[in-house]
């Protein structure tokens, strides 16, 4: 799978079933290719969800066109896992995690389970009630400033459909995920365009819609003065005006930060991890 100039692909990601419906126009749902030229980072990609050529939905579609990328990492803006304690109840690895959600029935034209039956399911036998925990990665953002969102949160500005979605994903694409593979079985990673922005001094937050404009100028003026990025005018124009277009540009970083290792924020030195997963962001 490796090229001369290695790929990375990076997904800007929705809970949110109504973005993957195969009719939206203006879906949220972004996906960027960049190759790594000498220290260039050049953007030759950069289109949503719906565009991925087939005929399946656009859901079905991202899976396989995970499966089968020729890409050397790739990046996804979506929770991997939930917190190491929801581990040894209902399954016992990340493995049995991605089993036992995509073991979940599914309604008709319904692309991954629900957030109450994702947590309902994740949360068999655990004795005792919980509200908004937090995994460690997550934890660690939350203490920088970074709003972060539980993965089994049901109520307002809900964690729960978006970590439902994206496990589902990955049981659907099969591919190896870090920190559980290894570099060379080129892996999906876990990424949160908000943490990399905070860990390199940007604008992390207000960068959406019209009232962010003049954020998201600043972070794109950054990433071409001084993160390698090249992108032509179409493009440039395109995540100038819309956040989550940027945002999957942003992602290509935390798959370039994995496979390079280049990790701004190193894995921990204990082992939830291997449990709950590890947010990627570049030095």
């Amino acid at each position: 799978m490796a090229t001369s100039s290695p790929k990375y692909v990076g997904i800007d990601f929705s809970g949110n079933r109504q973005q993957w419906n195969p009719n939206v126009q203006a879906s949220n749902i972004w996906i960027a290719v960049v190759e790594d030229r000498a220290e260039q980072i050049v953007l030759t990609s950069l289109q949503r969800v719906q565009q991925l050529p087939g005929q399946e939905r656009p859901f079905t579609r991202l899976a396989e066109w995970i499966t089968h990328g020729d890409f050397a990492a790739a990046a996804i803006d979506a929770p991997f896992s939930v917190p190491w304690w929801f581990f040894g109840h209902a399954f016992a690895d990340h493995a049995g995690l991605l089993a036992n959600v995509d073991g979940l029935p599914l309604n008709l034209a319904h692309d991954f389970p629900t957030g109450n039956a994702f947590v309902a399911a994740v949360s068999a036998g655990i004795p005792f009630q919980f509200t908004k925990p937090l995994r460690v990665t997550e934890s660690y953002w939350h203490g920088r400033g970074v709003n972060t969102r539980s993965t089994v949160w049901t109520g307002a500005r809900p964690g729960a459909p978006f970590a439902s979605a994206c496990i589902k994903l990955l049981a659907n694409a099969a591919r190896p995920a870090w920190p559980w593979a290894a570099l060379d079985q080129f892996p999906l990673v876990e990424a949160f365009p908000a943490a990399q922005l905070r860990h390199w001094g940007l604008p992390f937050a207000q960068y959406n819609g019209h009232d962010g404009q003049a954020n998201r100028e600043a972070i794109v003026g950054e990433l071409v003065a001084n993160r390698g990025l090249q992108v032509n005018a179409a493009a440039h124009a395109t995540i100038l005006g819309d956040a989550d277009a940027l945002d999957a540009v942003l992602c290509c970083y935390a798959a370039r930060a994995v496979s390079q290792d280049q990790l701004g924020v190193n894995l921990p030195p204990f082992d939830a991890c291997r449990l709950e997963g590890w947010i990627a962001v570049h030095n």
